[in-house]
This record gives C-alpha cells, sequence and structure tokens, in this order.
C-alpha cells in the first residue's frame, strides 16, 4: 500500500473532510484486489481530492471483506521506463512515474544522471549572485513557508485553468493535520532570506513522494523548483529510500528522471453515469480528432505543463 491508504493519512482526511461523521479504515475488494480505504458512515470512500491512486493490499484477501463495484484510480500494474515509451498509457490509464534507487552505488554516480545539471549549477550560481546566498531547509518548521506553498499553488492551478483545490478550505485543512502528525514533510529553498520554492512531501516505508510542488513565479528565470528538486533527490538517495515517487501525471519533466512508471486506472466495473460521461467524452474526442483540434489541445497541454514545471 502507498501512504493513501495509511492510518495518518485515513485520520487527516476523515477529520478533515468528514467532521462529526462515523469514519474507520476497511478493508474492500474490487477487481479480484484488496484495498485499504475509509468508510464513512458504513460507506467506503474510494475516492477523493489529493488522493492519487491506491496500491492493493499485498497477501491473500481475508474472510469477509466488503466487495465494491469499482475503484476508480488504482495501481494496474509496473514499467520500466523503456517498457513505457514503447508501449504507452492502455485505455482508461495514467502513468505514475519514479525513480528507483537500487543499484545505484553512490550519490556521484546518481547525480551524474540527473538531466540539465549544467544549466541547474549555473541557475543556482546566477541566483546566488542577484538574490542572495541559497540555503536548503529538508523539513522547514517555519509556517510561512506551509501557507506560501498553498498560496503560490493556488495561484499555479487558476492560472492555467485547473480547479483550485485548496479554494475548498477542508483541503488546506487536510494538509494542515497531515503536517501538524508528522506525516507532511514541508521543504524549502531560500536565496538571501527569500523563499524561492517550497514542495510538500511524503516518506512512506521508504518512498519519497513528490507531492506538491510550489515556487516564487518572479524568480522563474532561476528554476528554483528544479534547484530544491535536486536537493530533495540528494536528501532521498542519502536517506537510503528506495525510491522516489512523483506520484501519478504525464508532466514532461518527470521523465527525465524516473527509471520505472506505476500505470494507474480503474479497477472494477464503473456505474453508470461514470460509462455514460466517458462515452459522451469519446464522442466528443472523435469529433475534435476529425477537425485536427484534438492534436493542438494536446500540444497546448503540454505546454502549459511544460510552463508550470520550468521553475
Amino acid at each position: 500500500m502507498n501512504f493513501f491508504s495509511s492510518d495518518a493519512f485515513l485520520h487527516a482526511l476523515a477529520a478533515a473532510r468528514f467532521k462529526g461523521r462515523t469514519c474507520e479504515p476497511v478493508l474492500v475488494a474490487a477487481g479480484g484486489q484488496v484495498f485499504r480505504v475509509l468508510a464513512v458512515d458504513g460507506t467506503p470512500v474510494t475516492g477523493a481530492p489529493f488522493v492519487d491512486f491506491l496500491e492493493p493490499v499485498a497477501g491473500d484477501p481475508p474472510a469477509g471483506v466488503r466487495p465494491v463495484p469499482w475503484i476508480p484510480v488504482a495501481l494496474r500494474g509496473t514499467v520500466t521506463l523503456a517498457e513505457w515509451k514503447a508501449a504507452g498509457a492502455p485505455p482508461d490509464c495514467e502513468p505514475c512515474p519514479y525513480l528507483e534507487w537500487r543499484g545505484t552505488a553512490s550519490w556521484d554516480e546518481a547525480a551524474a544522471r540527473l538531466p540539465q545539471q549544467t544549466d541547474t549549477r549555473r541557475k543556482g550560481r546566477k541566483l546566488e549572485a542577484e538574490i542572495g546566498p541559497i540555503r536548503y531547509v529538508a523539513d522547514d518548521s517555519d509556517p510561512s513557508a506551509f501557507h506560501l506553498c498553498l498560496q503560490w499553488k493556488s495561484r499555479q492551478y487558476r492560472a492555467t485553468g485547473v480547479g483550485d483545490g485548496f479554494a475548498d478550505r477542508r483541503n488546506v485543512e487536510l494538509f494542515e493535520r497531515l503536517r501538524d502528525t508528522g506525516l507532511l514533510t514541508v521543504s524549502s529553498l531560500y536565496a538571501g532570506g527569500r523563499l524561492a520554492a517550497v514542495h510538500f512531501g511524503v516518506l512512506h516505508e521508504g518512498r519519497f513522494a513528490s507531492w506538491i510542488p510550489a515556487y516564487d513565479t518572479e524568480l522563474q528565470k532561476y528554476s528554483p523548483g528544479r534547484l530544491l528538486q535536486h536537493a530533495m533527490m540528494e536528501d532521498s538517495f542519502r536517506r537510503g529510500d528506495t525510491e522516489f515517487d512523483f506520484l501519478i501525471g504525464d508532466e514532461e519533466y518527470k521523465y527525465l528522471y524516473a527509471t520505472h512508471v506505476r500505470i494507474a486506472g480503474p479497477v472494477g466495473t464503473p456505474p453508470l453515469k461514470v460509462r455514460a460521461r466517458k462515452a459522451a467524452k469519446g464522442v466528443a474526442r472523435a469529433a475534435l480528432q476529425s477537425t485536427g483540434l484534438l492534436d493542438r489541445a494536446k500540444q497546448l497541454k503540454r505546454w502549459l505543463r511544460d510552463r508550470r514545471q520550468s521553475g
């Protein structure tokens, strides 16, 4: 299981989104697999905002597991990056790229494989020369770093036309509770005392998950987000983590680092309304494809993702 099924996460989810209701972790079965989710007033919750994907429980299914029709986004398999590039995504599935540290003998060996190293070092020197000395904080307890991450990420969501998840106070409270219980790691990069980039991540059972990155857009030309990410990756390796997980999403920058890709998608049989919505999307997609608009929309989507991550 990943951290989305852990006690700490499920209890924080219950407290933030389902106040005053009866909540408990339960095991459910779908598509021949067992998953650990939150039950609210006896009803399993198989998806929630900021829950990227669920991973099945290892081992044989215990007796009495409650069946559910489907899990919206769950682990379907794992492939190498080369296999992913050759085959692409199965229908209705999304990639979850990750970097496996196994087999890497030293940080020098790992760093030599990082992309854009020369450019990253150059931008770091430029940031120090023009703004001030760089300071990396692996786990920042300053409340302003936490709140600026939320603020900057909300701004990014709005600027790129994505719904602002942090406009919902319950989602903000979820991250506050994760921080207060010690599950959330807030990493930051300062330049001359000024916060340049900040990141919410989670270390769970040896896997470090890169979850919410954000940066000061006024400093975008220095790529502070990349500088922070490289510092976090070094921390992850030296700590002895098994992997650096980029979670769900096909942003191009993830493939520059990843060695493997988890494939996530629906498990089980979706309800009728979901199937109807999918059919309607298929009709719209076919219409766009026939006019050439679909390719242009994909190009725009890639451009927006690249721009979001260029910090």
